[in-house]
C-alpha cells in the first residue's frame, strides 16, 4: 500500500514492475495529479511492456464508465451494506462581502441540535485547520461528557489517533475534521454529520506561478461521501449547511487536480520517463500552457536541457520526494558546501504544518532547535525530513545546527524567477526576475533588504505581497544567476531626461545588476530609441520648419480629396508609420538633437512615386495668382483652404480660384485695403452682386484713397490707391 507519488517513482526505477500482478488505484474520484499521473504510466507499462499487468480502479463516487473505457476494463458495482440516512439543509448564508462567510456560529448551532437530536458521536466537516481551531473554541465546553476533537494532517499521531478511536464508555465525541475524514478513515461511533459545505483545494495562480489552496464550495460527490459517514454503521443524519437551492447548484465532481495546479513535478516525471504527453493516456491531459509554464522553470533549475530532455541533475531531483523546487535547493546547495543549510531549509518549506508567522524563512529555520510558537507536531516532522535530506547530501548533525549565513542563497537557489532587488527610493518595494513586482510591509524585517528571495506570494499580478522569503547579497544573486546573468548594451528612449540614453548592463532576468556607459552600441539600436521617442513626444520632436509643414498640410488636404492615391500624413499618421518613413532618415542619429536634421520633405514625400511628386504643385499649389497680378500663399490647414488677398486685386473677375484641377473652390477672404477681414465668400461672383454693395458703401468713406466702384466685375483690379 503506497502512495501514488511512491509508485511513479518505483515505476520510475522499475518500469517493468517486477514481481507486481496487479495495480490497485483507490479513491480515484479525488483525481489528484498523482493519482492521473500514476494511471497514465500503469498503462503506458501495460500496454509496452506488460500485457499481464491487472489494473484496477476504486471509488464510491467516480463516474466509472469514462474511466472504464479509458483502461478497457468492465464495471463492477458493488452496494456494500448501508444504512438510511436522513438529509437536513439549515439554509445557512455561504457568501457575504463577496467572500465565504463566517462558518462558525452555525456550526456551532448544528453541532449542538445534532447532540440534542442523536445519541452517537457527530462528525463536523471544516475546510481547514484554522476553521477548525475557531469552531473548537466556539463550541467551548459542550458538557461534561462531550470531548471536542480537532483532526487534519498537521496534528501529531496522538492527537489523530484521539480523534479517530471510539469515545470511552459514558462519553461522546464531536470531531472537527477537514476532508481527510470523507474517504480515507472510519470514524466508529458516528451517527450524525454537519457539513460546513466547503472544501480546501489547490489552484495554481498564473500570476505567481504558484500553487496555492482556495475555499470553493463542495461538489455533490463529496457531499454524498461526507453524508455517508453517518451510516456507517447505524442509521444517521446528515446537516447540511446550505439550502436545497444551493444543493441544485454544486458541481457533480470536483475538477481534476492536474487542471489547476503546478505542473512543474509532473514535467519532471514525463521528462525521466522519456515521454511526452500524447504519448500517454491520461483521464484528463494536462493544460499546455501551465505544462509549458513548468517546461520553463524546470529547464531554469536546470533539470531539463535546451531541447527539453531530462538531464543528470533532473534525475536526481526526479528521485527527491518533494516539489522540484526544493529537489534543487537540496542537491544545489549541498554541491556549493551548504548541505546540513540546504537540508534544513528544504525540510522547513517543505512542512506545510509551519504555518506563517512573519515573513522571514530565519524564523521556521529557527523552530527545528526551539519550537516556540510553531505546532510541535509538524516541527517533528519537519526534523525527520531534514535528518533524511542531510543523509541524501551526505551532511551531519542534528537539524537546525547549520550556519543560516547561506540562508538567502540557498533559499534563492529553488526560486531563482523570484530573486528580487529593491526599487530605488520605494522601500520594501523589489522588482522580481520573473519580471513582477512585489512588496512587504514598512516594518517587515525584509523591507530594508537590496536582494531578497521571495518563496511565497499572493497572486496580484502587477504588484504581489511576500509571504515569505530571505535576504541576500549580490554575490549570492550572481551565484544563483550563473549563467543566466547576460551583459547587454541597451539603448532606449528615457521620458524622464527626454532623450535617448545608452548604457552597458548586467541584468538577471529583468533585475538589472550593473550599469555602466555603452559606447559602442549598433546604430539600429540608437535608430529604435529615437524611434520610440518620435512616439512619446510627437512630430513636433524634429523641429520642422514652416515649409515642412505646409507641404504637410497639402498633401493631407490631397488626402481628402482622393484617399485612394494619395497617402494620410497627419502627426498621428507619421508617428504610428514612425519606422517606415522616418527610419531610413537617421543616418547616424544618436541623441534628441541629431533628429532637426531629419528632412521633412523626404519624410512626407517617402512612398510617391515621380508622378505624384510632381503632381503636388499642380494639384495643390502653395501659391495662387490673382487677377491683380500678383500671388499669395493658400492655406491648406483648414478645409477648404483659404485664400486671404484684399478686395481690390480680385476686380474684374468672377470666378472663385480653385485648387486639385478644379474641384475645390477656395474659401476667399477678402480684406480691407488694410488687410483686415471683410468678407468670406466661395462664390466670388454672387459677393459682387450682393454684399458688395454694403462693404462698398461701409468703405468707400473709410479708404476714399483706394477704388470702389460700382461695377466691380468690369474694374481694373490692383493692389495701389487711385493715386498711384
Amino acid at each position: 500500500v503506497v502512495t501514488e507519488g511512491t509508485l511513479t517513482r518505483r515505476l520510475q526505477r522499475d518500469p517493468e514492475l517486477t514481481g507486481v500482478s496487479a495495480v490497485v488505484f483507490d479513491e480515484f474520484h479525488e483525481r489528484s495529479i498523482d493519482a492521473d499521473l500514476g494511471l497514465a504510466l500503469t498503462l503506458d507499462v501495460a500496454e509496452a511492456l506488460r500485457p499481464d499487468l491487472r489494473i484496477v480502479v476504486m471509488s464510491a463516487t467516480l463516474e466509472a464508465d469514462p474511466i472504464a473505457e479509458l483502461i478497457n476494463a468492465p464495471v463492477i458495482r458493488s452496494e456494500g451494506r448501508a444504512y438510511p440516512i436522513e438529509v437536513v439543509h439549515i439554509d445557512t448564508p455561504r457568501i457575504v462581502g463577496g467572500r465565504p462567510a463566517r462558518m462558525e456560529p452555525a456550526v456551532t448551532a448544528a453541532v449542538v441540535r445534532a447532540l440534542d437530536e442523536h445519541d452517537g458521536d457527530v462528525l463536523v466537516f471544516l475546510p481547514g485547520a484554522g476553521e477548525i481551531d475557531r469552531t473548537q473554541r466556539a463550541l467551548g465546553n459542550l458538557g461534561a461528557d462531550v470531548d471536542v476533537r480537532p483532526l487534519h494532517g498537521r496534528l501529531s499521531s496522538d492527537v489523530q489517533d484521539a480523534a479517530i478511536k471510539p469515545a470511552p464508555e459514558g462519553r461522546r465525541k464531536v470531531v472537527l475534521s477537514t476532508s481527510i475524514a470523507e474517504t480515507s478513515l472510519t470514524i466508529e461511533g458516528v451517527t450524525a454529520v454537519v457539513d460546513a459545505g466547503w472544501r480546501r483545494t489547490p489552484r495554481l495562480d498564473a500570476g505567481s506561478g504558484m500553487t496555492r489552496l482556495v475555499t470553493v464550495p463542495v461538489t455533490r460527490a463529496e457531499a454524498t461521501q461526507r453524508a455517508g459517514r453517518a451510516g456507517r454503521l447505524a442509521p444517521g443524519t446528515a446537516y447540511r449547511l446550505w439550502s436545497r437551492a444551493d444543493d441544485a447548484t454544486l458541481r457533480d465532481h470536483p475538477e481534476p487536480e492536474i487542471e489547476v495546479t503546478d505542473l512543474a513535478p509532473l514535467a519532471l516525471d514525463l521528462a525521466a520517463w522519456g515521454a511526452d504527453v500524447d504519448d500517454l493516456t491520461w483521464p484528463t491531459p494536462p493544460p499546455a500552457a501551465h505544462l509549458s509554464a513548468a517546461r520553463d522553470l524546470l529547464q531554469r533549475l536546470g533539470a531539463l536541457d535546451e531541447a527539453g530532455t531530462v538531464t543528470a541533475h533532473g534525475r536526481a531531483m526526479a528521485e527527491l520526494p518533494m516539489h522540484p523546487r526544493l529537489a534543487h535547493l537540496l542537491l544545489r546547495g549541498g554541491e556549493l558546501g551548504h548541505g546540513a543549510l540546504a537540508a534544513d531549509t528544504a525540510a522547513v518549506l517543505h512542512e506545510s504544518g509551519l504555518r506563517r508567522r512573519g515573513s522571514d524563512v530565519g524564523e521556521r529555520l529557527a523552530a527545528l532547535k526551539h519550537p516556540g510558537r510553531f505546532d510541535r507536531g509538524a516541527v517533528e516532522r519537519a526534523r525527520r525530513d531534514a535528518a533524511r535530506f542531510r543523509s541524501i547530501v551526505g551532511a551531519k548533525g542534528k537539524a537546525g545546527t547549520a550556519a543560516t549565513g547561506a540562508l538567502g542563497l540557498v533559499v534563492g537557489l529553488g526560486f531563482p524567477d523570484r530573486v528580487g532587488r529593491a526599487r530605488p527610493g520605494q522601500r520594501g518595494e523589489f522588482l522580481l526576475a520573473g519580471g513582477r513586482g512585489a512588496f512587504v510591509a514598512e516594518g517587515d524585517p525584509l523591507a530594508g533588504a537590496e536582494y531578497v528571495s521571495a518563496v511565497e506570494l499572493d497572486g496580484q499580478t502587477t504588484l504581489a505581497r511576500i509571504f515569505l522569503g530571505a535576504t541576500l547579497a549580490e554575490e549570492d544573486v550572481r551565484t544563483i544567476a550563473g549563467g543566466a546573468i547576460e551583459t547587454l548594451d541597451e539603448v532606449h528612449w528615457d521620458r524622464r531626461s527626454g532623450d535617448v540614453v545608452s548604457r552597458r548592463v548586467e541584468r538577471f532576468g529583468a533585475i538589472v545588476l550593473s550599469t555602466a556607459p555603452a559606447t559602442d552600441a549598433p546604430g539600429a539600436a540608437y535608430a529604435d530609441g529615437l524611434i520610440d521617442g518620435i512616439r512619446d513626444v510627437g512630430i513636433s520632436i524634429l523641429g520642422w520648419n514652416d515649409d515642412s509643414r505646409a507641404l504637410q498640410e497639402r498633401l493631407q488636404f490631397l488626402h481628402g480629396v482622393d484617399p485612394e492615391h494619395w497617402p494620410a500624413v497627419d502627426d498621428d499618421t507619421l508617428v504610428a508609420d514612425a519606422d517606415d518613413r522616418i527610419r531610413p532618415f537617421l543616418g547616424d542619429a544618436r541623441r534628441r538633437r541629431d533628429l532637426r536634421r531629419v528632412d521633412g520633405s523626404e519624410v512626407l514625400l517617402r512612398g510617391l512615386d515621380w508622378r505624384q511628386r510632381a503632381e503636388v504643385d499642380r494639384l495643390a499649389p502653395p501659391r495662387l495668382p490673382v487677377p491683380s497680378g500678383n500671388s499669395y500663399r493658400v492655406d491648406y490647414s483648414v478645409d477648404p483652404p483659404v485664400l486671404a488677398v484684399k478686395l481690390q486685386e480680385l476686380f474684374g473677375s468672377t470666378d472663385t480660384p480653385t485648387v486639385a484641377d478644379g474641384r475645390v473652390a477656395v474659401v476667399l477672404h477678402l480684406l480691407s485695403p488694410a488687410g483686415r477681414p471683410l468678407q468670406v465668400t466661395q462664390d466670388l461672383a454672387s459677393f459682387w452682386a450682393g454684399a458688395y454693395l454694403e462693404v462698398r458703401a461701409d468703405m468707400r468713406g473709410r479708404y476714399p484713397k483706394h477704388p470702389w466702384p460700382e461695377d466691380p466685375t468690369s474694374a481694373v483690379p490692383t493692389a495701389k490707391t487711385k493715386r498711384r
